[in-house]
């Protein structure tokens, strides 16, 4: 039986070009990755992921949680501004609800992103900053919306969207790409 094959599918890290292979080494690395390793039962899990049945449900109520946050930040926003005024001129209404709405979509879209990352394996922390973000994009929106504290809306959707950037930025800076991939992978 040939031992060897020369495969397009392993590259070498330093050449970036195929590499022979030895197919036995590579099946007993393989079985040696593939057994578990004994963990410490008594240390908290870092991370939420799908390897059973509670992580399956831990992400089920971290995306719940993400979507009734954001409808109850917005609803909250949406009663505490209720009595304000609308401005005196009707364009710059129609411009400000339009600028609510462009809002609305650009947060719904990053609650959507946020949504498909709680299925992948995250950290607590990076979790609450996630939902915490894109609340405070919802919750500008419906400031906007209601004519009501204009500046301080446009600040809290900025800071929610820029802060989802950075824990996005930070949590890809803290977990290699090839690493990220195999727990994702994994976890499926």
């Amino acid at each position: 039986m040939n031992t060897q094959v020369l495969s397009r599918f392993v590259q070498s890290p330093r050449l970036r070009r195929a590499t022979v292979v030895d197919l036995a080494k590579h099946r007993q690395a393989k079985a040696a990755a593939a057994e578990p390793v004994p963990t410490d039962t008594s240390a908290p899990q870092p991370e939420i992921s799908l390897g059973s049945h509670q992580g399956v449900r831990r992400i089920a109520v971290l995306r719940v949680g993400l979507l009734v946050g954001c409808i109850a930040g917005a609803a909250v926003a949406w009663a505490a501004a209720s009595g304000s005024s609308h401005p005196a001129e009707p364009e710059l209404a129609v411009l400000l609800r339009g600028m609510a709405a462009i809002k609305g979509l650009l947060a719904v879209l990053g609650a959507g992103l946020v949504y498909w990352r709680f299925g992948l394996p995250i950290s607590a922390r990076a979790a609450l900053a996630y939902a915490t973000a894109v609340g405070l994009m919802f919750v500008g929106c419906a400031l906007i919306w209601q004519f009501a504290f204009i500046p301080l809306a446009a600040a809290l959707f900025h800071a929610g969207g820029i802060g989802a950037l950075l824990v996005a930025w930070r949590e890809g800076r803290q977990m290699p790409r090839a690493e990220w991939r195999t727990r994702s992978l994994q976890s499926r």
